[in-house]
Order: C-alpha cells, then structure tokens, then sequence
C-alpha cells in the first residue's frame, strides 16, 4: 500500500502545511506572538503516560528540535483563514504528537479558530 500523507521529500523531511478558518477576525501579528511564544515554551515537552489509576507508568522527554528542524511559520495568512507549516526531520518519530499538541494548543488560545486539515509536500506546491 502507498503512503499518501504525508508526502515526504527525497531527502525524506516532511513539509506539513496546517490549515485553519476563524469565524473571527484574528490579526496576522497575535498569530506571530502566539507562535514565538509558544516555540519558546514547548521547546521541550516532558509528557507522562498514566496507567488505569492515573498513576504515572511512563514519562518521557520529547524535544522539538528531535522533530521539527524549525520553528513553526506562518503562511497565507488572512483575517479569516490561515496556513501554518511545519519542517519536520528525517529522524522525527514523535511529528503527529507534536502536531496534535500544536493544533490543540493554537485552538485554545484562539477560540474562534478550527483546524480545517494538513496537507504535505509536494501536494500544496511547497518547496
């Protein structure tokens, strides 16, 4: 079976491109702070797996930088709609889990925006 998403490079690095509508307006400057702010803060995310009785089982420290060769970007933005991509690396095992937790975390600082869906390269034209 072929793997349709995502598409990876030749060098075998993902260009995931994140999609999302506001039923808002939000300014292309609150989504830049967002983001740096963000980056900064979750450079490194010690994530804890717990067993039936909330007791940790497992913990982990997952980097960024393991993942993602850069920070997120901010691309075709508009008051209403906006595309954000992600660079992840060869060796990034962790990219859906960082990618959820970045969805999540974006949807939750601005309530009025949805994620619409991810594309990948070379699907949307990026290079």
């Amino acid at each position: 079976m072929t793997i349709k998403f995502p598409a990876r490079r030749a060098d075998g690095t993902l260009l995931l491109r994140l999609r999302f509508r506001s039923t808002e307006a939000v300014s292309r400057a609150a989504v830049e702070r967002w983001l740096e702010e963000w980056s900064a803060a979750n450079a490194v995310w010690e994530r804890e797996w717990t067993g039936a009785e909330g007791a940790v089982v497992e913990a982990e420290t997952l980097r960024w930088s393991g993942a993602y060769s850069s920070a997120p970007k901010l691309t075709d933005f508009e008051a209403s709609s906006f595309a954000i991509e992600l660079n992840a690396t060869t060796r990034a095992e962790n990219w859906k889990d960082w990618m959820a937790r970045f969805v999540d975390a974006l949807q939750r600082h601005f309530p009025s925006v949805a994620f619409a869906g991810a594309d990948s390269h070379p699907r949307f034209g990026g290079t």
